[in-house]
């Protein structure tokens, strides 16, 4: 209530609300006595005293939900100014991460469910609750799969691109080949080191291929008789599979003389034609 020192009548007097209270705005002037009306926070002084009282009323506001990178919906709600109410249980999702609560334009955070109160002092406004959101965290496990050694797991994050460890491990007889999300090979394939991104956790089969079995072939001697006077002459060769002849090849029973005549060997063969 104004109270003023002195009015005379006829006089136009101006009401002034002056502060108000956080959180309130004026509405009207309520007359209490005088008889006199009010239009634009004036009157005209009567031949009697007046009093008069301002009358105000708490803010309103709007609380919105925003997904902030996730998906789904959520109604917004009005609170008054000296009101409090439970936030809505969050109703958004993201693929690959976790909700982390809300945050209002000041930093504010709120915990899913939190009752809040007075959010703002400005009639009519907006107070936007953004959705906080935590990148799920996967593990990569790493199985010799029949080999020896040891690897530590590794921590991925969801959506960031991380190489893989290098195989450590060893197998004797094996060469390792790579991995693979299944033991027996028949998932998906990985290779070593290889840059990815994990949606989940995963553990990942060493894959070994056998080193191949080197033989050593047994060698043979031939050994030719040389005739008096010659040389005797020694050849060793790898064993070889002996062809089977073919139609108008040597007969097998073809014979060979080997003749060392100083140092220079001269090779003379008699054939005997198949017979018809």
């Amino acid at each position: 209530m104004d109270k003023l020192d002195k009015a005379y009548e006829a006089d136009e007097v101006e009401l002034s609300v002056g502060s108000t209270d956080e959180g309130y705005v004026f509405d009207e002037w309520e007359v209490i006595s005088g008889g006199v009306t009010i239009a634009d926070d004036k009157f005209t002084m009567p031949d009697e005293d007046v009093e008069v009282k301002a009358k105000f009323s708490p803010i309103s506001y709007t609380v919105a939900y925003d997904a902030n990178g996730g998906d789904g919906q959520m109604s917004d709600f009005t609170l008054s100014w000296g009101d409090e109410q439970a936030l809505d249980a969050c109703a958004f999702t993201r693929e690959g991460y976790t909700f982390a609560g809300w945050q209002d334009g000041d930093g504010n955070t709120y915990e899913d469910g939190a009752t809040v109160k007075n959010l703002t002092n400005v009639d009519g406004s907006t107070v936007t609750l953004k959705a906080q959101w935590t990148p799920n965290a996967y593990t990569v496990s790493y199985d010799a799969n029949g080999g020896s050694g040891t690897m530590a797991d590794q921590a991925f994050t969801y959506d960031a691109e991380q190489a893989l460890t290098p195989c450590a491990f060893t197998r004797e007889g094996y060469t390792f080949a790579g991995w693979n999300n299944k033991a027996d090979g028949s998932g998906t394939k990985v290779a070593d080191g290889i840059s990815l991104k994990l949606t989940g956790d995963v553990t990942l089969y060493a894959q070994w291929s056998k080193d191949p079995v080197v033989k050593n072939e047994p060698k043979k001697t031939v050994t030719t008789e040389a005739k008096k006077g010659e040389n005797k002459t020694t050849k060793t060769e790898a064993k070889k599979n002996a062809a089977l002849p073919k139609t108008g090849d040597v007969a097998s029973g073809a014979t060979m003389i080997v003749t060392a005549l100083a140092g220079a060997a001269s090779l003379a063969a008699g054939l005997r034609k198949k017979r018809q």
